[in-house]
């Protein structure tokens, strides 16, 4: 094949495979590729943010003045929070954070009481009499001041919201028909993120659509394919129950993908870094090859030897 810029780069990346393991891996020679094509499989990948909310009540001491009982918040998503640090959750995207914001305590009636003020007397155990006499602890009533509320029936509640956040992470290829490039450099590309040239980065509170408009010209036109690949990976990222999407990040990148046609209708995909081959077997030693095949040769031996062994030794007799 005639030199070409292409072929001089998926050469080099080759030779790059090839040199972490030379005795196990074959090097490609020129005379052997036909033709080279540089693909351009694009990489979404959508991250997201989900916060979760709950209130968390810690009764205190009974309040120092006539604070009147105040009815319990019921829906943390409808206070006004301060942003989270999106910076430093990005930073640290596989740690699951939690933070506990505080809100003005509020008065609520005791729990120990139930809001009476008075408990069960433990000495009589209610009834106001020991051995046939009033009991002295309780006056004969039957019932003390709470502890807890000190008879006041209230208490004064710390009040918190815990905020969860955790992320989740999506990933798809999108390739034009013409552009296949095989279910083993697809799984790589999906499962190991690839460095690529990233033509397209997209965040907001809550992405409600793709804003690019395709590939590019100098790659390819895709925009309609391409934005309903976008836009079903959006709506599939929806949150648990009482969660809230809390901010997304979104990225398309180009990944290069050479397609290295050889002898006998083979195609090899060399891509990614460190680089990769697929299908993985191809570029295999011959004498990698011959192992298994000299194995069994040498496992029917074993077995024939064997057998008229049997046969001599049972005339022998």
């Amino acid at each position: 094949m005639e030199p070409s810029p292409e072929l001089d780069h998926a050469l080099a990346l080759v030779r790059r495979w090839h040199d972490q393991r030379p005795g196990r891996r074959r090097m490609l020679d020129r005379d052997e590729i036909r033709s080279v094509r540089v693909l351009g499989p694009v990489q979404v990948r959508l991250r997201t943010l989900h916060e979760d909310r709950f209130y968390d009540f810690e009764e205190g001491p009974a309040p120092e003045d006539d604070s009147p009982v105040e009815a319990e918040p019921e829906d943390p998503w409808g206070v006004t929070l301060d942003d989270v640090e999106l910076s430093a959750m990005v930073q640290d995207a596989e740690e699951q954070r939690t933070r506990w914001p505080e809100l003005p305590a509020i008065v609520r009636p005791c729990s120990h009481c139930e809001g009476e003020g008075t408990v069960r007397c433990h000495t009589c155990g209610g009834d106001g009499i020991v051995d046939i006499a009033g009991c002295g602890e309780c006056g004969g009533g039957g019932k003390v001041p709470c502890r807890d509320c000190r008879g006041t029936a209230r208490r004064k509640v710390r009040v918190r919201i815990r905020r969860r956040f955790r992320f989740d992470e999506a990933t798809r290829i999108h390739e034009d028909e013409s552009d296949e490039v095989g279910p083993h450099v697809l799984l790589h590309l999906v499962d190991h993120p690839t460095p690529g040239e990233v033509f397209h980065e997209q965040d907001a509170p809550r992405i409600q659509r793709y804003a690019g408009k395709g590939s590019g010209t100098s790659y390819r036109e895709a925009a309609t394919p391409m934005a309903a690949t976008i836009e079903k990976l959006l709506k599939d990222a929806q949150p648990e129950q009482g969660e809230h999407i809390a901010h997304q990040w979104l990225s398309v990148t180009r990944i290069p993908v050479y397609a290295l046609e050889l002898s006998r209708g083979r195609t090899a995909y060399v891509y990614g870094d460190p680089p990769k081959v697929s299908p993985p077997g191809l570029l295999r030693p011959s004498w990698l090859v011959l192992v298994p095949l000299l194995a069994a040769m040498a496992l029917l031996a074993g077995a024939a030897f064997t057998f008229f062994w049997l046969v001599a030794r049972a005339k022998g007799q």
